[in-house]
């Protein structure tokens, strides 16, 4: 514990009952931080920490309090980090302290193990209105962005977030951020006790660079003129496992195996281990295509309908040989 007041005191009247207030309102001041050091519980997630606060005595005769927490090494069992710092701005009148600002924090990193997730140079805030939740130990709203964000060893840049753990372990959660190659939106629930979550999303984003290159080599040659846009919900049971997924894509100039397509668009779906393309619709200068899939997982069955008009030989190379025996006497 560190700190510093600043209380201009007159000499004439060091002794007059004015002056007795201003002790007891420094006095006071000094009880209320010994008071906050007494709820040891609310430290304990923090290793070593050093408590700087600095006193000012106001015109009013309010103290203006300021705070700063600082910790190497953040050990909570849901979130670890290093390099704390937390500043905050309380003023203390007539025996009530209030918050003056929101209370800020940063880290050069985070960790929320049960989540496989980690943040690097996190920036953030709480609100001025819930400062006194985290007082009482409570999680309250924050907002916070981070040079980068890796969850299940997906990387992802300069992340924004919004967080409302006010039904912890159940948590909302929104935000933005970049990378693969643009941009998306997000927003949903995270369940940390039954570990399942519920997400929806959108933006332009490349999910090809999500797919390991053993498995690119499996599939066509991709190239995009710029990255498609995606809208999705994703419904994740318990232990994070895939339990429903519905997907509508969009995107110009695609080259498929050198085969350019002018336009796609496509709406899917997976659920109870069926993956479905509801309609997938391609354009090519005057040729057009319509496709529905169905493929059951388990059973590997699947049923395709297309409609169109097109030269079929000319997309032999991104289709499963049967395509050129269907064809072969046009």
């Amino acid at each position: 514990l560190r700190g510093t007041a600043e209380w201009p005191l007159k000499i004439q009247q060091r002794r007059t009952p004015r002056d007795r207030t201003t002790a007891g309102v420094i006095d006071q001041a000094y009880k209320q931080i010994a008071a906050s050091l007494k709820q040891s519980a609310r430290f304990n997630p923090f290793i070593r920490p050093t408590l700087y606060f600095k006193l000012k005595l106001l015109e009013n005769e309010s103290v203006q309090i300021s705070t700063r927490l600082s910790s190497r090494r953040l050990n909570h069992e849901e979130l670890i980090g290093q390099n704390i710092l937390i500043d905050s701005a309380f003023q203390l009148k007539q025996g009530q302290l209030d918050s003056s600002s929101s209370i800020r924090f940063k880290a050069s990193k985070l960790e929320a193990p049960r989540l496989k997730t980690s943040a690097e140079s996190v920036y953030g805030q709480f609100s001025q209105e819930d400062w006194s939740a985290l007082a009482n130990g409570e999680w309250p709203e924050l907002e916070f962005s981070a040079e980068a964000l890796t969850i299940h060893n997906y990387r992802i840049e300069a992340p924004k977030l919004q967080i409302d753990p006010s039904d912890y372990p159940r948590f909302q959660v929104s935000g933005s951020a970049d990378g693969l190659k643009g941009a998306a939106e997000f927003s949903g629930q995270i369940d940390l006790e039954t570990q399942s979550a519920k997400l929806t999303a959108q933006g332009n984003v490349d999910l090809l660079s999500l797919i390991p290159k053993a498995q690119l080599q499996k599939i066509p040659q991709l190239e995009f003129s710029q990255a498609p846009y995606y809208a999705l919900n994703l419904s994740l049971s318990p232990g994070f496992q895939l339990e429903s997924l519905q997907v509508q894509a969009q995107t110009q100039q695609l080259t498929v195996n050198g085969i350019r397509f002018d336009h796609i668009q496509a709406k899917s779906q997976f659920a109870d281990g069926v993956f479905t393309i509801d309609d997938l619709y391609l354009r090519r200068g005057s040729q057009w295509m319509n496709l529905k899939f169905n493929l059951d997982r388990h059973s590997l069955d699947y049923r395709l309908g297309l409609c169109g008009s097109a030269v079929p030989y000319e997309y032999n190379s991104i289709l499963p040989g049967w395509w050129t025996s269907i064809f072969k006497d046009f």
